[in-house]
C-alpha cells in the first residue's frame, strides 16, 4: 500500500535528514521515494482470472507519481526526484484556471518522451478526494468519468497543457477480450494486470 498523504502536507515536511555513523554520509529522506506500487510477475493463471482482473496494455515509458497542487503539476520517478515540472489541465495543475486550481490530484503514470504524453495508469487521489484504499473498479470508473466529463481538454496541447494525459483502456480478461485485445498489440507495450478488490 502507498502511503501517500495530499502535496500540501508532504510539503510542510521537509526532507529529513539522517546521518550514516558507518561512513559518515548524510542521507536525505525523500517523502516521494518509492510511493510506486512495484510490478509483480504473473507466473500462474488465477482461478479468478476470469472474473476479477482487468488488461491493461501499457507504453514502455518512465513510471512517475504525477502531482498537481497549488497551480502547478511536478512528474516524480521511481528515486523520488522530480523530473518534470509544467502548468496542466489537472485538478490543482495550472493557475490561470481558477477552477483547476482549487483541488490537487496524485495520479501513477507512464511518460512516454517521443510522444509527449503521460498515460495515466491509476489513480490516488483527484481534486482532493483520496483514492488509497478504494477498489480498483471505483478508482478506473472515478478516472474515466471525470476525464471524459470534465476534463477532456487532458489530451490536448497548448501552453497550459504542454503534456497530453491519455487514459490507459481496460479489457476483461476471458479469453474472447483477450484475443480481440492481442490483434491490436503493439511490441511497444507491456501488459499489467489489475484484481478488482
Amino acid at each position: 500500500m502507498r502511503n501517500l498523504t495530499d502535496e500540501e502536507a508532504m510539503e510542510e515536511q521537509p526532507l529529513v535528514i539522517k546521518k550514516d555513523k558507518t561512513f559518515g554520509q548524510i542521507k536525505k529522506s525523500n517523502p516521494y521515494r518509492n510511493q510506486l506500487m512495484l510490478s509483480e510477475w504473473m507466473l500462474e493463471k488465477p482461478p479468478d482470472f476470469e472474473e476479477n482482473w482487468i488488461m491493461v496494455f501499457c507504453p514502455i515509458g518512465k513510471r512517475c507519481l504525477v502531482i498537481s497542487s497549488h497551480g502547478q503539476t511536478k512528474a516524480y520517478g521511481r528515486n523520488g526526484n522530480i523530473f518534470k515540472s509544467f502548468p496542466s489541465y489537472l485538478p490543482g495543475g495550472n493557475k490561470k484556471d481558477l477552477y483547476q486550481h482549487r483541488g490537487n490530484s496524485v495520479i501513477d503514470c507512464i511518460y512516454v518522451e517521443t510522444e509527449k504524453c503521460f498515460y495515466i495508469l491509476d489513480l490516488l487521489s483527484w481534486n482532493d478526494a483520496c483514492f488509497q484504499d478504494s477498489s480498483v473498479d471505483l478508482r478506473f470508473y472515478w478516472l474515466s468519468s471525470r476525464i471524459t466529463e470534465e476534463y477532456s481538454k487532458l489530451n490536448t496541447t497548448n501552453r497550459l497543457n504542454p503534456y497530453k494525459f491519455n487514459l490507459l483502456e481496460r479489457h476483461l480478461c476471458d479469453n474472447k477480450s483477450i484475443e480481440s485485445s492481442l490483434m491490436n498489440f503493439s511490441d511497444t507495450s507491456k501488459v499489467s494486470f489489475f484484481r478488482h478488490n
